[in-house]
């Protein structure tokens, strides 16, 4: 829904260049950053889409765009909801106009409306002088309400009437409500529904916002752009001028394996961090597995070499032959590197060689070519042994 509103006698001018909205009275929460164009590095993440999950997220983002109706993000923390909103407010035809966001989680809960909506001074807002709400600030753009159910009860109501009219009534105002026309985007780590069915979220409210709702994929549904999104990473480390980085990060094809392989908790921003944990500490040119963040080289295994613990290694009754492929195959995929092996099995390379022995495998993984054995072959032998030394 387009919520036009006539709020040119109320409102103050439109900023044009990114700042920090002012504070509110005291006990409000941390200043809201206001931009009016989209930083399209800092979206840079959200643009990737070398698979078909992101590829198809960004052809509904843009057609998105082009509405004035309420846009609800889902997806886990880390993934890109917000480079993904502001990818769409800058194809929008609001993209000349502000883009405000503000955590619903970071503010006290009795600030949360004054914050949205303004406060007007007086005793029963206790504030020194008038303040204008970030729906205001807003007007003509882009209001993007993250963690939206951490809002408080008391003011979710009022969203909603803001949502089904574009009017709000500031703080301690008892002369009136005011109008403002603002594209609502709201990102969510827990589907809205979800939140709706457990009582957080209005169903009211939850009804008026559910008009677009866009899923956006974890990394794990997107291993296609890991390595577009560490070159990105990469580059941007070196054209800051960080000095950590002279030319193009180079990973040999086992740390890779491993990069893909990792579950990523922590999404496209944990990925950010690890690119620039190894542009830090890593000391190589080509950037092997042991270079990269303790998280990815304790929990993260190769897909197409998975292998059992170092205890497991040591010969599981119930399931050997299992057991064996399993070391073949780390061995195989380290190329005979017993040392690259043992850290995929995860176990020392003392423990390995038992398994090899035990499998009767080779540094390649095949079986060990050897005699066949000749029942008492040994016995003769030893005898031999013994007549020619007497």
């Amino acid at each position: 829904m387009s919520l036009r509103g006539n709020a040119s006698s109320t409102r103050q001018p439109v900023r044009n260049s990114d700042h920090d909205a002012p504070e509110g009275a005291s006990g409000f929460g941390p200043r809201v950053r206001v931009a009016t164009k989209l930083d399209r590095e800092e979206a840079f993440e959200a643009i990737v889409a070398r698979g078909p999950a992101m590829r198809g997220l960004l052809e509904r983002a843009q057609r998105a765009a082009r509405s004035d109706s309420p846009l609800v993000l889902e997806g886990e923390p880390g993934c890109g909801k917000r480079a993904i909103a502001k990818l769409v407010h800058e194809l929008s035809p609001r993209s000349d106009m502000p883009f405000v966001r503000v955590d619903c989680a970071a503010h006290h809960p009795a600030y949360v409306e004054g914050e949205l909506f303004g406060v007007r001074r007086g005793e029963e807002s206790r504030a020194a002088r008038d303040r204008e709400g970030l729906v205001q600030t807003a007007h003509r753009g882009t209001l993007l309400l993250e963690n939206l159910a951490d809002l408080p009860a008391a003011v979710q109501p009022k969203l909603q009437e803001f949502l089904a009219t574009g009017e709000f009534r500031p703080v301690g105002d008892r002369w009136g409500t005011r109008c403002a026309d603002v594209r609502v985007i709201v990102s969510a780590t827990q589907p809205l529904e979800r939140e709706a069915a457990q009582g957080r979220l209005r169903r009211a409210l939850y009804d008026r916002l559910a008009v677009l709702v866009l899923a956006v994929p974890s990394l794990r549904e997107r291993v296609e752009d890991i390595e577009p999104l560490i070159d990105h990473f990469a580059l941007a480390l070196r054209d800051a001028g960080s000095g950590l980085l002279r030319d193009r990060l180079e990973i040999d094809a086992e740390a890779r394996a491993w990069l893909r392989a990792y579950p990523w908790p922590g999404n496209v921003r944990e990925l950010q961090n690890a690119v620039e944990f190894v542009c830090l500490m890593g000391a190589r040119e080509i950037v092997r597995p042991e270079d990269l963040p303790e998280a990815i080289r304790r929990h993260a295994q190769p897909r197409d070499a998975e292998v059992p613990a170092a205890d497991g290694a040591r010969g599981d009754e119930d399931d050997p032959a299992g057991d064996r492929d399993r070391v073949a195959r780390a061995l195989a995929a380290g190329e005979g590197d017993i040392d690259r092996a043992a850290r995929m099995l995860g176990m020392t390379r003392r423990a390995l060689r038992y398994a090899i022995a035990r499998f009767e495998l080779d540094g390649a993984g095949k079986p060990a070519s050897a005699k066949p054995r000749v029942p008492g072959e040994r016995l003769r032998a030893a005898l031999e042994r013994h007549s020619s030394r007497a």
